[in-house]
């Protein structure tokens, strides 16, 4: 009996404990989808609401105006502001010739800055209008400033106008928990019923343990600044702006460039980013889509690594520890949290999925029926990292040419062949909506890039010393060829790979190499050689 026959024959559906839970959910989704209603005020505030701290009255534009630029600080206060718990629209009408020089602020008066979370805007020259989002996780009174800090101010009304994201967040989260809490309770009664096995338990527990650990940058009240965070939460927010004006797929995001737009999403996949961007929509914040993103993110890295790693050497426990020392690596670490490296992270969450698809497609047997699927996942790796990450997708496609070199006399073998073509085929059809506009726009378009030139692999190439690190300051200098070794960021390669490259050259050392198999001796030499490549 196979597992959907066992829960099926559990009769889930007639238990009254089942049928009171769904009932309490019932409820919470009616209380949801009422919240979404009702939430559609609009607060003006005018003249009357200003109080100006300097500047004086224009009547071309209609409100408060300054140029001086000795005069610098909170131009225009709105005061008497006092809102409701919820989410909100602010929109400050405003003119200006300068860019990024002015700001509009909001400050909470009832001293809980926690309860509010919003972001200073950037006033630009080419817009009128701002247009940003403002949380109040309690009845709040605001002040909303409008800061001159050069150039030409005019500030002439304030609009906030309130939304039902709130209520969306509330749905949602009913949503996701109700599923969450129903497969726990069949979890409960499948173990109850069928006594699921010791080892089963243990593997779910272990894999549990090493997403909570590698969860815990996550778990903190704020967010771990890196190099490229910024840019890839705009990119989740030109999802959400893109989506939003009417866009699928996203090919230009709209409010990129003071709202003439940028092509970022045609030369840079953001396939694995809707998730984020589908957050951003539902109504959660930037920092708690976030959060929730790169949890699954982690979550999807632990489980393909235990996937594909049990797959490989056809034991649970052996894929839990390599899935453990893969998530838990330095490298990844770093390049997640500390520098915001997400395509490198999508990177390193599909690469094991291509190990895997290699390690059929070269070593099963060509009898088996499963053979005939051995594209499968090599197609979904591939795919994924042209849709995520173009440079992990150029390194992986010439090491792949390298083991098809290697590799020759097996990649020609009909079956084989057969498998290796349909990758490619699969893999280019299922990323053409990518390739095309991106082929298009680099053949045909006129652009003028911006590129680091000169640069060899030594700028950044690692030092022996760097094989031997195991615990890293939070440095951040990654010119070693300048700066040497001081204020390191964390580029090591762990200390899971130095003890294994310790144990193989014992091994060597002591003459008992040679008592290994052939194919584990091939292993170890090819894997101490991809250890010992980043020091070249």
């Amino acid at each position: 009996m196979n597992h959907y026959s066992r829960i099926k024959a559990l009769q889930i559906g007639k238990r009254k404990s089942f049928r009171l839970l769904l009932a309490a959910e019932f409820l919470l989704l009616l209380a949801g989808v009422a919240g979404l209603f009702g939430k559609d005020a609009v607060y003006w505030y005018g003249m009357e609401s200003m109080r100006v701290n300097f500047g004086s009255y224009s009547e071309e534009y209609g409100g408060i105006s300054v140029e001086n630029p000795q005069e610098q600080g909170h131009m225009v206060d709105f005061a008497g502001i006092v809102l409701p718990k919820g989410t909100y629209r602010v929109q400050l009408d405003y003119d200006t010739d300068v860019d990024a020089g002015n700001t509009c602020r909001i400050t909470n008066l009832t001293g809980d800055v926690k309860s509010t979370r919003t972001n200073e805007f950037v006033l630009y020259a080419g817009l009128h209008r701002t247009d940003f989002d403002l949380w109040l996780d309690r009845d709040s009174e605001l002040m909303v400033h409008a800061n001159h800090m050069g150039g030409r101010l005019a500030v002439s009304g304030l609009t906030i106008r309130q939304t039902n994201g709130d209520g969306r967040v509330f749905l949602f989260k009913v949503v996701v928990l109700s599923a969450l809490v129903n497969c726990v309770y069949l979890y409960l009664q499948y173990d109850r019923k069928y006594a699921i096995p010791l080892k089963n338990k243990r593997v779910t527990f272990s894999l549990g343990l090493v997403i909570l650990a590698a969860s815990i940058p996550l778990m903190v009240d704020y967010m771990l600044g890196g190099g490229d965070l910024v840019y890839h939460l705009m990119r989740v927010e030109g999802i959400k702006d893109g989506i939003g004006a009417g866009q699928f797929p996203v090919r230009i995001s709209p409010e990129w460039q003071q709202g003439y737009g940028y092509a970022s999403p045609v030369f840079y996949g953001e396939t694995l980013l809707y998730p984020a961007g589908l957050l951003r929509l539902v109504g959660f914040t930037v920092t708690s889509s976030y959060r929730i993103f790169m949890f699954a993110v982690t979550v999807a890295t632990v489980l393909i690594a235990y996937y594909c790693f049990k797959k490989v050497f056809g034991e649970a426990y052996i894929g839990v520890f390599c899935s453990g020392l893969y998530s838990l690596s330095v490298y990844r670490i770093y390049k997640t949290y500390n520098c915001g490296s997400w395509g490198e992270c999508f990177g390193i969450m599909l690469l094991p999925l291509l190990l895997y698809g290699f390690w059929r497609v070269f070593t099963q047997d060509l009898n088996e029926e499963s053979y005939k699927r051995s594209w499968v996942p090599l197609t979904a790796g591939f795919a994924l990292l042209i849709q995520s990450h173009l440079l992990t997708c150029e390194m992986v496609g010439f090491f792949t040419v390298v083991l098809c070199i290697v590799l020759w006399r097996r990649v020609f073998r009909p079956r084989t062949f057969v498998v290796l073509a349909k990758t490619v085929i699969y893999s280019v059809l299922l990323s053409a909506w990518f390739l095309v506009p991106f082929g298009d726009y680099m053949l045909t378009g006129d652009f003028v890039i911006h590129h680091v030139s000169e640069r060899t692999i030594q700028n950044r190439g690692l030092l022996p010393a760097h094989l031997l690190f195991t615990f890293f300051v939070n440095g951040d200098t990654v010119f070693f060829d300048q700066c040497g070794m001081a204020d390191t960021a964390a580029m090591g390669v762990g200390p899971a790979l130095v003890a294994g490259l310790a144990v193989l050259a014992y091994l060597w050392f002591d003459g008992r190499l040679g008592e290994l198999k052939r194919e584990e001796r091939v292993l170890g030499g090819i894997s101490g050689g991809w250890l010992l490549l980043p020091c070249s």
